[in-house]
């Protein structure tokens, strides 16, 4: 049985929430121990196997949800990570660090355990 985690389950709900119609185009915005990272949050896509496959925004969320996959089966848990274990993926992320130097990434994987606090923008 899987240890629920409130801390996953609000980081989700604010990332879901600018996929609604009042905050459309809104970006989710993470406090991290390195900065502030804000992006769009990559929801599960279904790819099929004789989709095409865009480099930039599948081959990153495949990798992940196949080390999940590997994870759960090998340590014969259910399909939840337990409290704080797992990852989201954000798309067109920016990162401001401590120091003020921005980086972008077409994509990057967040770990829950690195997230101190999360927030949404209104606007792109």
């Amino acid at each position: 049985m899987s240890v629920p985690s409130a801390k996953k389950n609000t980081i989700l709900a604010i990332g879901g929430a600018t996929k609604g119609d009042l905050m459309k185009g809104g970006k989710l915005v993470l406090l991290t121990p390195t900065g502030v990272l804000t992006g769009v949050l990559h929801l599960e896509s279904n790819v099929d196997d004789d989709a095409f496959v865009d480099p930039k925004r599948d081959l990153l969320p495949i990798h992940v949800r196949v080390a999940e996959d590997a994870y759960i089966e090998d340590s014969g848990k259910d399909a939840m990570l337990d409290g704080n274990d797992g990852c989201i993926i954000l798309n067109d992320a920016v990162l401001i660090n401590l120091a003020g130097l921005e980086l972008r990434f077409n994509q990057i994987v967040v770990f829950f355990d690195q997230i101190v606090g999360a927030t949404f923008t209104a606007e792109s």
